[in-house]
């Protein structure tokens, strides 16, 4: 196994339609790269013979099926478990890298920077028919809700990032398996990879942006299949709020929390029900979760620049 091995982590759910569109042109851009890499496809139990038909096109990838679905959080964790490389790189099946330019050489490099945990490149999605590099981001707590916009600045290789995105992310493979990966508490998708970088920078590691090597997202093409749009965002506002019950343990913070919980709730339910839902949906969830967090060293505070 090289030092500098990349294993990237795909996972696909009735994902075939995707997976012949991409698969092709990310190979053939590793393979002009001449870079130490491996592919895992990991199947979730798709019922378009998604693994058949990568087994008959030829392309160097490696298959892992799984036989009951699991979504996002579950098929990542368990390509992880049969990774090879050194780092693991997360990726959608809905994105597509830029024909021109290098992946791994641009990534790779910031690891020689022994804080760096994540490395995540541009990520552009058609924003009311703009592009916007949905990379970017920061952290903001007011009245007891945490807010993660994307600023707009103008993108800086190795500018530290609030979070990465779990579906194009580059991590240390040693590192990700000692923070324990993506928690399955946070099944099937969302706040997953929010979770992994706070856990991280608790530890003093960092997050940092790769503006050169830059993909384009097909953003919810495989969710929206599957969920309604109240389906998806309850689930986005569960994941929310066991994100904050799980991680905010500064006192003062957590009190505002449940102080502005209610009003918060209120304001959120103008624009549907999807929030109350979630809060629910994460009460339920919450009672039975056992914390274990160790090994921090950055408080709450500093990494949400509160002073």
């Amino acid at each position: 196994m090289g030092i500098n091995k990349v294993t990237f982590i795909i996972p696909s759910y009735n994902g075939w339609d995707l997976l012949e569109g991409f698969l092709p042109s990310l190979c053939k851009l590793l393979w002009r790269e001449k870079a130490d890499v491996e592919i895992i496809i990991v199947d979730d139990a798709s019922t378009d013979n998604s693994a058949d038909r990568l087994k008959k096109s030829a392309l160097p990838v490696r298959i892992v099926t799984r036989d009951k679905r699991g979504g996002f959080t579950k098929a990542c964790k368990e390509g992880a478990e049969n990774a090879s490389g050194s780092f693991i790189f997360f990726l959608n099946n809905d994105m597509t890298f830029e024909e021109h330019g290098e992946i791994i050489s641009p990534i790779i490099r910031h690891f020689e920077d022994g804080d760096v945990f994540a490395v995540a490149p541009s990520s552009l999605i058609d924003w009311r028919g703009e592009l916007l590099d949905e990379t970017p981001t920061a952290g903001k707590w007011e009245k007891g809700f945490l807010d993660i916009p994307h600023p707009g600045s103008v993108p800086v290789s190795g500018r530290e990032l609030f979070h990465a995105s779990g579906g194009c992310m580059c991590v240390r493979k040693d590192r990700y398996f000692e923070l324990g990966g993506f928690d399955e508490l946070f099944s099937p998708f969302y706040f997953e990879d929010v979770d992994l970088c706070w856990r991280a920078r608790k530890r003093g590691w960092k997050i940092v942006h790769e503006p050169s090597v830059r993909l384009y997202h097909k953003s919810h093409e495989t969710i929206n299949k599957l969920y309604s749009p109240l389906e998806v965002n309850a689930i986005y506002w569960k994941n929310y709020f066991l994100f904050i019950w799980k991680n905010i343990n500064d006192r003062q913070l957590r009190e505002e929390h449940f102080d502005y919980l209610i009003e918060n709730i209120y304001e959120k339910s103008r624009e549907g029900q999807a929030a109350l839902l979630g809060c629910k949906l994460a009460m339920r969830i919450f009672r039975s979760h056992e914390s274990k967090q160790s090994g921090e060293e950055i408080e709450d505070r500093q990494l949400l620049h509160i002073s």
